[in-house]
C-alpha cells in the first residue's frame, strides 16, 4: 500500500488489505458490526485505488444513503485519516490526484438519474444496504473503465436482503481470467482491537445477550430483526382449476414502474369471505406499461381462459395515465385509495385478514419476508415501512385495503373517476 498506516490497523484490517493488494478482486465487500473498522479499510483501499490513476483525469463514484452520510462517513474521514482538506463543490465533486470523484446520495430512486452518461474507473458504496436498487444498477453500469474496482461496506440486515443473497453469499466467485469477481469479509465488534475494553464491555452488557440486536451490532450477523410487518400469512397452494367456484370474487393490485429498471408489480387475489389468497403475481423491471399489460394478459390467460374479464384491479392512483391505459386494454380498473394515512391504515387492514400466499408467488414471498418497519439505531420501530423492494407489497395493499373499504361503503363503488371507468373501454378510431 502506498500509505504507511499498518501500525494503526487492527489484525483483521491488515488481513483484508493484504488480501486485496495481492489479489485485487473486482468487487470487495466489507460487512459486519458497527464500529468494527470496515469503513477505515475501504477508505484506505479506495484512496490507494484512485492514486493508481494519478493525473489521468478519470472519474470515480462515491455513493451513500445521503450526501450528508457520504460527507460524514467518507469525505471527512479522508481528511482525518490522510491529512487532506477535501470540500465538495456545487456539483458534489472533489479533485483527487488529478482525477474527479463524484458523490451521490443513493437512498432515493431519483439519484440514479444523475449517474447516467459517464464512465467511471471505481465506485465506493458506503452503507450499501441503505441505497436504492436503481442506484446500484446504474453505478455498476458506470464502472466500465479498464481497471475499475468496486468497494462496498455495510452493516448487517435481514438475511434475505439482496445485497446479502446476490453478492455477499457469492464471495469467492471468480472471473474467467481467475481474478476474484466478489470477495466479502466479515467483521465483528471484537475485531476492532482499538476500542476501549471498558466501552466494549459496557456496550455488550447494554444489549441482551443472544438478542437480534446483540447478534447484529456485536457479532455482525445477518439475522431477521423481528420487526417484520406481516408475520401472520400462510403458504397455501391455490386450487387446481375452478377458481371462480373457489372464491367469492377475484381482485388485483398493480404498482407501476417509474422508468429505468424500476419494477412493475401485479398480484392476483382470490377472496373467500375474509380469506384473501394471493394466487398469482407478475413482476418485471425495465419495461413499458404497455409491455407489462401484455405480460399480465398472458399470465392470466394461462391461469384460466377469460380470467382477465373477471378481475377487478386497483392501480396506483399516482399514475392516472397508466390506469387509463389498462382500462383501454380491457381491464376493469379503479384507482387505489392513497388518501392521507392510507399506508398505515392499509397495512393494518392487511394484518387483519386471513392472508394466504401460493408458493409459486416467489417474489411476493421474498418481499413479505423482508417487509419491515423502519427502525432507529436502538432498534425501536417507527410508524412506517422500509421503502425497499416493496412493489408487490404496495400492490397487495392497494387491492385489499381499497376493495374492503368499498365493500364497507358500497356507495363509493359507483363513483366515477376522471377518465376511468369500471367497464371495459375501447379506443375510438
Amino acid at each position: 500500500m502506498r500509505i504507511n498506516t499498518r501500525d494503526k490497523l487492527t489484525p483483521r484490517q491488515r488481513e483484508v488489505i493484504d488480501f486485496h493488494l495481492e489479489n485485487e478482486p473486482r468487487h470487495l465487500i466489507l460487512e459486519g458490526a458497527v464500529r468494527s473498522g470496515k469503513t477505515t479499510v475501504n477508505n484506505l483501499l479506495w484512496f490507494d485505488h484512485v492514486l493508481k490513476f494519478r493525473d489521468q483525469r478519470k472519474k470515480f463514484i462515491i455513493t451513500g444513503n445521503t450526501l450528508g452520510s457520504v460527507k460524514r462517513n467518507v469525505v471527512d474521514e479522508f481528511g482525518a485519516q490522510l491529512g487532506m482538506d477535501i470540500t465538495l463543490d456545487s456539483r458534489n465533486e472533489f479533485p483527487l490526484f488529478g482525477n474527479t470523484v463524484v458523490c451521490f446520495g443513493g437512498g432515493e430512486s431519483d439519484a440514479a438519474r444523475s449517474l447516467k452518461g459517464f464512465t467511471a474507473h471505481g465506485w465506493y458504496a458506503n452503507e450499501v444496504t441503505e441505497q436504492h436498487p436503481e442506484t446500484l444498477r446504474q453505478a455498476f453500469a458506470r464502472c466500465s473503465g479498464r481497471g475499475a474496482r468496486i468497494f462496498w461496506d455495510t452493516n448487517p440486515g435481514n438475511p434475505d436482503h439482496p445485497v446479502k443473497t446476490d453478492y455477499i453469499d457469492k464471495s469467492g466467485l471468480r472471473l474467467r481470467n481467475g481474478r476474484f469477481a466478489v470477495s466479502s469479509w466479515h467483521f465483528s465488534l471484537d475485531d476492532n482491537t482499538f476500542l476501549d475494553p471498558e466501552y466494549l464491555e459496557s456496550l455488550k452488557l447494554s444489549i441482551p445477550d443472544g438478542s437480534v440486536w446483540y447478534r447484529r451490532n456485536i457479532e455482525g450477523l445477518w439475522v431477521a430483526a423481528g420487526n417484520v410487518i406481516y408475520s401472520h400469512y400462510k403458504e397455501e397452494a391455490r386450487p387446481d382449476g375452478g377458481l371462480f367456484a373457489q372464491y367469492d370474487e377475484l381482485i388485483g393490485g398493480v404498482d407501476f414502474g417509474r422508468g429505468g429498471q424500476s419494477h412493475f408489480a401485479f398480484v392476483l387475489i382470490g377472496r373467500a369471505s375474509e380469506k384473501f389468497h394471493i394466487i398469482g403475481e407478475v413482476y418485471r423491471a425495465g419495461c413499458l406499461n404497455s409491455e407489462f399489460i401484455r405480460l399480465t394478459d398472458d399470465t392470466l390467460e394461462r391461469m384460466h381462459p377469460g380470467l382477465k374479464e373477471r378481475v377487478l384491479v386497483y392501480g396506483d392512483s399516482a399514475d392516472p395515465d397508466k390506469i387509463t391505459e389498462w382500462s383501454y386494454a380491457g381491464y376493469r380498473i379503479l384507482p387505489a385509495d392513497k388518501s392521507p394515512y392510507s399506508v398505515r391504515a392499509g397495512i393494518e387492514r392487511v394484518m387483519s385478514v386471513d392472508l394466504r400466499i401460493d408458493p409459486s408467488c416467489r417474489n411476493t414471498l421474498r418481499e413479505i419476508r423482508n417487509y419491515e418497519w423502519v427502525t432507529d439505531n436502538s432498534g425501536n420501530a417507527a410508524d412506517e415501512p422500509v421503502k425497499y423492494n416493496d412493489h408487490l407489497m404496495d400492490a397487495m395493499r392497494y387491492a385489499i385495503y381499497t376493495h374492503t373499504r368499498m365493500r364497507k361503503h358500497p356507495s363509493n363503488s359507483g363513483k366515477r373517476h376522471p377518465g376511468i371507468h369500471v367497464e371495459k373501454r375501447t379506443r375510438e378510431v
